[in-house]
């Protein structure tokens, strides 16, 4: 539900509230261009955060909720590369949408919540998962970076 409300709820009360925010007008070029770029980033993070929750139901035998919380660190699929793909499945839809609206409202909120996001992972979520996985969680984040994904996939008990 919390990725939906940031990246659906939220934007959608921003609009209807403050409006759009948009001080510049795009030629019929550049909006057809920034409504393309816009959805294919919507897709890609709405594919991406599908993959993410398929994920945490059959590898973490959970969910992403904190009262169904997955049982087992997930450690395959885009988790090789980045350890926060769903954060970056709803950055990719926030930005999507701010895009393809040529909206500086949804903007200035997708920095909000990236702000958020970057202050409460580190402070709080990766604690959590330190004390949930012990060792297992200190071995991948050693080795997978937090936000800008590796290129190489990275396999548990791979040192490279």
């Amino acid at each position: 539900m919390f990725p939906g409300v940031m990246a659906v709820l939220i934007p959608a009360m921003l609009l209807v509230t403050v409006g759009r925010g948009d001080g510049l007008s795009l030629a019929p070029g550049a909006r057809a261009v920034a409504i393309t770029a816009g959805a294919l980033l919507t897709a890609f993070g709405l594919a991406l955060f599908c993959w993410t929750v398929v994920l945490f139901a059959k590898r973490g035998k959970g969910t992403l909720s904190p009262l169904d919380a997955p049982k087992r660190l997930v450690v395959t699929g885009p988790y090789r590369h980045v350890r926060n793909p769903m954060y970056t499945a709803v950055f990719s839809v926030q930005l999507g949408e701010a895009v393809m609206l040529w909206s500086w409202t949804l903007l200035l909120w997708f920095g909000c919540f990236a702000a958020f996001v970057m202050t409460f992972v580190p402070l709080r979520e990766e604690r959590w998962l330190a004390t949930q996985f012990g060792a297992d969680y200190a071995e991948y984040r050693a080795h997978v970076p937090r936000w800008l994904p590796r290129p190489t996939p990275w396999y548990p008990g791979n040192r490279v």
